[in-house]
Formats: C-alpha cells, structure tokens, sequence
C-alpha cells in the first residue's frame, strides 16, 4: 500500500497507462471514458460531489433531477477529456487533424490575424482544449501560459507534444507574464485559460452564472497594457471528432474599468458553456474561495 502512495509508483503507472491508451482508436478512448465515469458515479467519488455542488450554484432554477442529470453527463465528458489529452500526446502530431470536422468562427480568427494588433485568444476548460493546439498551429505561432504537471512522464509527453507543435510554453509566473506582453506588443497571438482560480491577491469576485467566483485578473491586464484583440476558442467534442468554435468575446471585456472587464471575461465564458453545458469542467473547484473566505 505504501508503494502505490509513492510518486515513482504514480508516474510508472501514468507512463503505462498513457503507451496503452495510444492503441485505442478515439471511440475506444471514449468508451473506456463512460466506464470510468460511471465507477465515479456510483462510488459518490468527490469528482461527482464537486459537480453536483457546482451545477447546484450555477442553476438553482433546475430541479434536483435535472442537475442529476447534468451532473451525471459531465462526469461522463469530464473522464473523456482526461483519458483523450494524455491519447492525444502519446500518438504522433499529425494524426489528430483529421479528428477536426468543422471549424464555427473561422473568418473571426482570420481577420483578426490580418490586424497588426496582438491577438489573446481564451481558452476555457469545456470541452477539448489540447486539440485546440492541433488546430491553430496551421495558422499562427503561438506563445501560451501552462502550469507543469505533477508527473514528469505526464509533464514529458505535454512537452514534446507541444513542442512538435511549435508552441512557445511559457511559465504561469511573472517571467511567463512577461513573455505574453512582449508577444502581444508584438502583434503575436497569445492562449490562456481564463478560468482557472488565481493565487490570493491576483483575482477579483465577479460572477460566474450568478455566483462570485475567484477570476484571474490576467486577460484584462493583458488587453489594456497591449490594445490587443481578444477571442474565445473551444475544442467542442462531438460524435466522431471535435468542432472548433471561435466567437467574439463579451464587449465588457475591453472596459478601462478592472471590474468591468473581468464581468466581461466571465460572461464570455459562459458564452462557451452554452455551447455545450456538460462539457464544462464542472468538477473543478472553481468557487472554492468567496469574498472574504480566502484561505
């Protein structure tokens, strides 16, 4: 039992579980996905609790049923990305293009890269972001803010994944900050995730479907400091595949006021959730800090 608690143990495990999962087909990835969401349904796992508890703030209106529902869905497509980001590293660059069937948005993301302005694309976690990448790198370079992994043979295959890909990985630190300023002045184009929670003192409390919610202050930052452009992009996962949506983001998000901008980046969230409600990370600990709780 001490064994399996050890880091060295994690990593083996997660190195062989990721070389198995390069032999599966996509609809295999998926199938092994529903199974696994099913074993955290029925243990009450805190994945499942965590959704349930979200879904219950963001749509009180719903009855228990329907949050049920969604909740049970979520978990579903939740287990799917985990199990189709670590497929996605461990098999060859070019083979994952094919799974794009269709591009929503394509002329947005078109003139924006004709504009000298930098462009900051967001990328919330619905869906598949990792196939995003697979997408954009045929029509721009790209610098983007990532936190490492925990493990290195996970950190191992994101990183020579990404790298093949060309993608400048840059840290989520104030050097990292740094480097996206200077792209963005630059005229580049820039992805981060708006929607993971900030360390204390690097967020403010606007609301997420009504809720407060801890949001980074990082992508109004970036806009007002460069004048840049600004558009969300989701990897939506469908039958057999993945559909690329871009849209314009909440017009809020440019305001010179800080509060203003950072209700325009929630909005513009909840903008891609309503694309596909369940394939929101809804067991991400999103409102784990309220006003005057942060510890």
């Amino acid at each position: 039992m001490a064994l399996i608690k050890t880091a060295a143990f994690k990593n083996v495990l997660a190195k062989t579980g990721c070389q198995l999962l390069a032999n599966f087909s996509l609809a295999g990835v998926r199938r092994l996905a529903a199974t696994l969401a099913a074993i955290q349904w029925l243990c009450k796992s805190s994945v499942r609790r965590t959704a349930e508890n979200n879904l219950a703030l963001c749509f009180p209106h719903l009855t228990m049923q329907e949050r049920k529902c969604l909740a049970f869905y979520s978990l579903q497509e939740n287990a799917k990305t985990l199990l189709e980001l670590p497929w996605i590293w461990s098999r060859p660059f070019n083979s994952h293009k094919q799974l794009i069937r269709s591009v929503t948005g394509e002329a947005l993301l078109k003139t924006a890269l004709k504009d000298e302005r930098g462009l900051l694309l967001l990328l919330p976690h619905c869906g598949n972001w990792e196939i995003v990448n697979h997408y954009l790198v045929d029509h721009t370079p790209l610098t983007a803010m990532y936190k490492p992994a925990k493990l290195p043979a996970i950190e191992d295959l994101m990183q020579g994944a990404r790298n093949q890909a060309g993608t400048i990985l840059v840290p989520a630190n104030t050097a990292g900050v740094k480097a996206l300023l200077k792209r963005l002045k630059a005229g580049g184009v820039t992805v981060i995730l708006p929607d993971q929670v900030p360390p204390p003192a690097s967020g403010e409390f606007p609301v997420f479907f009504g809720v407060p919610v801890y949001t980074a202050v990082l992508a109004a930052k970036l806009i007002k400091q460069t004048g840049c452009q600004c558009l969300t992009i989701m990897g939506k996962r469908i039958t057999d595949g993945f559909e690329i949506v871009i849209s314009k983001t909440d017009p809020r998000l440019f305001s010179e006021d800080l509060t203003e901008a950072l209700i325009g980046i929630n909005a513009s969230i909840e903008q891609c959730v309503s694309e596909t409600i369940i394939q929101y990370q809804w067991t991400y600990k999103r409102f784990k800090y309220q006003p005057n709780v942060l510890h």
